[in-house]
This record gives structure tokens, C-alpha cells and sequence, in this order.
């Protein structure tokens, strides 16, 4: 069916949520229940606050899942190999133009 995840790639940026499906369940909604959950479990049970989500720069279905979470676009991040994502954040989250958003870990901006 798929998975949810919560990783955090470098001690220096914040955590990642993502979601996979089969393409069979794609747009009933599991994506964003699952997330939620997964969300509300690192909120209350492990105390993390923020978070970022980074779907693949054509996955417009993900893109909708994360402002169904309640993510806004962050910025645009280069990969080691060139390659532009687009990182969203939670909204009131402050946006410090330093922050990390680095999707690949250290070195990354």
C-alpha cells in the first residue's frame, strides 16, 4: 500500500516528512491521514515542533498533500547534483533566512 517516514538527514536540518503510495491508492486521502498521525506522534511523543516536507519537483499530488498538512512553500534547494526542490515548511513556522533546508543533508542549501 505504502509508507509515511519521519527522517532527519543531518544534525543541522530538521526533520523530513514524506509519504509513498501504490499508484492504486493514490488521491483517497491515506497519504494525508497517515501524515497527520505521524505528525501529531512526533508533536506530542517526541516533542518535535517543526518539520519540513519535500516532494519531488513534478509530484503535484504531494504538493496538495503537504497543504493539507498545513505546509507553505519554504524555498528552493539545489541536491548535490543540481537538481531544484522545493522545501515546504509548516506555516507559523519562523522562516530564518539562514535555516537549513537542505534535503540531502550537510553541504546543501
Amino acid at each position: 500500500m505504502g509508507a509515511v517516514f519521519l527522517i532527519q538527514r543531518a544534525a543541522t536540518t530538521l526533520p523530513d516528512i514524506g509519504w509513498v503510495l501504490l499508484e492504486d491508492y493514490h488521491g483517497k486521502g491515506y497519504a494525508t491521514e497517515a501524515a497527520t498521525e505521524l505528525l501529531r506522534f512526533a508533536r506530542e511523543d517526541i516533542a518535535t515542533k517543526e518539520f519540513i516536507a519535500a516532494p519531488g519537483p513534478t509530484n503535484r499530488q504531494s504538493y496538495r498533500v503537504a497543504q493539507k498538512l498545513g505546509f507553505v512553500e519554504g524555498r528552493k534547494v539545489k541536491d548535490k547534483g543540481g537538481h531544484e526542490s522545493l522545501v515546504f515548511i509548516l506555516s507559523g513556522m519562523k522562516f530564518d533566512k539562514n535555516m537549513s533546508l537542505s534535503i540531502m543533508g550537510e553541504g546543501n542549501q
